[in-house]
């Protein structure tokens, strides 16, 4: 587990893919804007929490976390997301309270992702 929750940080360097063994990564409460392509080899990666920052983009390499069961994007501003993420299909919670989700790109998301608990 890592957590570097309230640590001002506006980027992770890609050097994180080399934590491949890494379940837990908890971001909460920096200045990130966005995540590195890099996260998606973080595949035994079951809880990541990107809450409260400043998020707009999700790479398109989130899908690859296969084993993923909560996903916290809460208080950020995205306002849409990558075909890729319906392949998460072990997320049991994603939590996109207070982010500008477009109607389109959330009912792809709740279509694709019957069995995932949507938190809005």
């Amino acid at each position: 587990e890592i957590d570097i929750s309230y640590n001002n940080i506006k980027s992770l360097p890609s050097q994180i893919d080399r934590f491949t063994n890494l379940q837990v990564f908890i971001l909460k409460g920096n200045k990130l804007n966005s995540l590195p392509a890099e996260i998606g080899k973080l595949s035994k990666l079951t809880i990541l929490d990107a809450s409260d920052n400043d998020i707009t983009d999700i790479p398109a390499e989130i899908g690859n976390l296969s084993n993923l069961k909560t996903l916290d994007l809460s208080g950020n501003d995205i306002d849409e997301f990558p075909n890729e993420m319906i392949k998460l299909t072990n997320l049991e919670v994603l939590n996109l309270t207070g982010n500008p989700v477009k109607p389109d790109h959330l009912k792809r998301l709740e279509e694709n992702l019957p069995t995932t608990k949507i938190v809005r």
